[in-house]
């Protein structure tokens, strides 16, 4: 009896062996079937973060594109603002000028209607003092 025994012992023990022989595969088959969904999944995002490295140069590229056409044009800005402000100045220069001769025409213009006032004033006298004197007048 004691080899009979020994032989279930021994079966019971293979038995109870291969059992957890069988869980192990199970979990060794579901730890790979994880370990392949975590490289896939790791492979996707290694996709994705290169992708978005490239991306991210792109946009710097866009950026510092966009910031040196700014620049540039502030630049025309400010030369078009100091152009405009010599412009006004010259205009401002040019309309004193001509603020300055209108006011020297007028003055040339009213000593102009002095002297001829006095040319006439001058010449009536003349005329005055000729018929005063009683001689024809020469004029």
């Amino acid at each position: 009896m004691g080899l009979v025994w020994e032989t279930q012992e021994h079966e019971s023990k293979v038995s109870s062996q291969s059992e957890k022989v069988g869980i192990l595969r199970s979990e060794i088959t579901h730890l790979e079937k994880e370990v392949e969904a975590a490289k896939s999944l790791s492979l996707t995002l290694t996709k994705d973060l290169e992708k978005c490295c490239q991306d991210k140069l792109h946009d710097e590229v866009r950026v510092k594109d966009a910031v040196s056409r700014m620049e540039e044009a502030e630049g025309r800005c400010k030369v078009a603002e100091l152009e405009t402000k010599h412009a006004m100045e010259v205009a401002e220069n040019a309309l004193n000028e001509a603020k300055a001769a209108e006011g020297e025409k007028r003055q040339a213009e009213r000593l102009a209607a002095e002297r001829l006032a006095a040319v006439e004033r001058g010449q009536q006298d003349f005329e005055t003092l000729q018929r005063g004197r009683g001689e024809p007048s020469q004029v």
